[in-house]
């Protein structure tokens, strides 16, 4: 019996066992992380840049710009194109047109009058207005030379002129300066003796118009 039970135990050691099948084995994944979504536009603070704004100068008109003449005399540094003693009525009077800041977007022409202590008015327009505060013409003939200067203060006309003539027996000579504004009655400072300057010399600066007198 225990012969039978050891042959037994002897074949089956060596009988050859089944080949044996693959063992699949799943691993487990480990759980990845929540990723966070992409900021949105409205997450993202917004910059704040600071734009220095500038105005745009306001318009300058003939009424807007500062007198500038204590004196009926024109300023250092100033050109003088006109300037003459006057009267008007009994009183005396004196005239004198000036330049400044000539050749710079700043140049500006004054009208001046008063008596010879200081200056009654002045009317000043930015040369930049030419054709609109101040316009310039001259009219010409054999024998003749109308030369006007017309500067505007809101409704208030002042117009400046140097006329020669000689054409008839005897030379004219007549420069005066008139104001017209509406409601009031027209001045007249009428000069008493030729300015030295001309207002020609107005033509390096303003263009010539056709003449309106």
């Amino acid at each position: 019996m225990r012969r039978l039970l050891l042959s037994l135990t002897l074949l089956a050691a060596c009988t050859p066992s089944k080949s044996l099948e693959p063992v699949t084995v799943v691993a487990p994944v480990p759980a990845l992380a929540p990723v966070s979504a992409a900021p949105t536009a409205s997450a993202v603070p917004p910059v704040q840049v600071d734009v220095a704004v500038t105005k745009a100068p306001a318009p300058v008109d003939g009424a807007s710009l500062p007198r500038t003449h204590a004196k009926v005399e024109c300023n250092a540094g100033e050109r003088q194109f006109f300037a003459c003693s006057a009267k008007e009525g009994a009183s005396a009077r004196r005239i004198v047109v000036c330049g400044a800041d000539l050749g710079k977007p700043t140049a500006s022409l004054s009208l001046v009058y008063g008596d010879a202590t200081r200056a009654e008015d002045e009317l000043r327009a930015l040369i930049a207005d030419d054709g609109t505060l101040i316009r310039y013409a001259r009219y010409t003939r054999p024998l003749v030379t109308y030369l006007h200067l017309e500067m505007k203060r809101g409704q208030e006309v002042w117009d400046i002129s140097d006329d020669a003539s000689d054409e008839g027996p005897r030379p004219e000579r007549i420069s005066d300066l008139v104001i017209r504004a509406p409601g009031k009655s027209e001045r007249s400072l009428r000069c008493v003796a030729r300015s030295r300057e001309s207002l020609m010399g107005l033509e390096d600066h303003l263009q010539k118009t056709e003449p309106w007198f």
